[in-house]
């Protein structure tokens, strides 16, 4: 039926909800789960970082996340793969109307 599903996450309990949900449905469907977020990107020098923020200064916390998130998935034995992409990069569909949220093209979450 289908073969893969795509879920979007944020740190969220909500978030946290989906994905659990899109394990599961995976599970049934032997689908390919895709994980995606989006993140703003920041910088700040490491010098800068409190001592117990420093060892983030290699790994962003959007990368964090999508490894927790996708080992909920293995641990299910269900094949995951992620895709992490800057705000900026999200750009509203052409079918989005002033005044209405907007939707987002799938062209911004293509790896």
């Amino acid at each position: 039926m289908y073969k893969n599903l795509l879920v979007g996450a944020d740190s969220s309990a909500t978030a946290l909800r989906a994905v659990e949900a899109a394990v599961e449905l995976a599970q049934v469907l032997g689908a390919r789960l895709h994980i995606v977020t989006a993140y703003k990107p920041e910088s700040v020098s490491v010098p800068d970082l409190p001592a117990e923020f420093r060892y983030t200064a290699n790994v962003h916390p959007a990368d964090a996340l999508l490894d927790e998130l996708k080992a909920i998935a293995k641990r299910a034995k269900v094949p995951v793969g992620s895709t992490l992409r800057p705000e900026s990069r999200l750009k509203p569909s052409a079918e989005s109307r002033p005044g209405l949220t907007p939707t987002w093209s799938s062209s911004a979450i293509r790896a």
